[in-house]
């Protein structure tokens, strides 16, 4: 009966982080796969989201409200303490791993508008990776490109998908309109919700890179 969103399975598939307000405020929650067993793993007084795990599945990355504004933390996915890992006075939100685990991307206000910065995950200066706009981020299953959407007008609109190569390079679009934090890369293609859905049901499609071609 309670608020539940942004779930993410563990890199082994056996458990599943998610957010949940069933506690009443809205924190961090890990279930085993068929969602028996939920532990907490936050008990902050203020709200904590986006929760991705590292790839080797000991930490999760999340954002989490304080005074001055959203930051990311990490904290150990079988519990404990979380660990502060950006600390601007704007917001920043919506974390995710590399594919090596040295690395923590997310969105980023501080320079008036939000773009994908990086830190190192055991703690650092912050990185800026895009210029024109950044929003929800994943790197390549290779590690070599950054997919990601963007958030020009401060809001969760859909947003074409976007594709920069993380060694330097021009942004290309990749997809003309998917929800912003809707899609998933993975080794052979992407799947994503598409942006616009008003007069239909929601479909859950794929983007083959071996094709270049989407299906639902």
């Amino acid at each position: 009966t309670r608020i539940e969103f942004s779930p993410q399975y563990s890199p082994d598939g056996e458990r599943v982080a998610f957010s949940s307000s069933r506690s009443g405020q809205m924190g961090i929650w890990v279930s085993n796969a068929e969602g028996g067993n939920p532990v907490q793993l936050t008990n902050f007084t203020e709200q904590a989201g986006t929760p991705r795990w590292s790839p080797d599945g000991r930490w999760i990355a999340f954002d989490h409200h304080l005074k001055d504004g959203w930051h990311i933390f990490v904290m150990a996915s079988d519990g404990g303490h979380a660990r502060q890992l950006t600390s601007d006075e704007r917001d920043e939100v919506i974390p995710s791993w590399s594919r090596d685990g040295n690395w923590i991307y997310y969105a980023s206000n501080r320079t008036g508008r939000y773009e994908v910065w990086k830190s190192p995950a055991k703690g650092g200066k912050g990185v800026q990776v895009t210029q024109k706009g950044g929003w929800t981020a994943f790197e390549s299953a290779d590690g070599r490109l950054l997919y990601y959407t963007k958030n020009l007008d401060n809001s969760d609109a859909p947003s074409a998908l976007w594709e920069l190569p993380i060694a330097g390079g021009e942004e290309r679009s990749v997809l003309p309109s998917i929800g912003s934090r809707s899609f998933a890369v993975r080794e052979d293609g992407i799947y994503y919700l598409p942006g616009a859905m008003a007069d239909r049901d929601a479909s859950i499609r794929f983007l083959d890179f071996a094709t270049g071609q989407s299906r639902e």
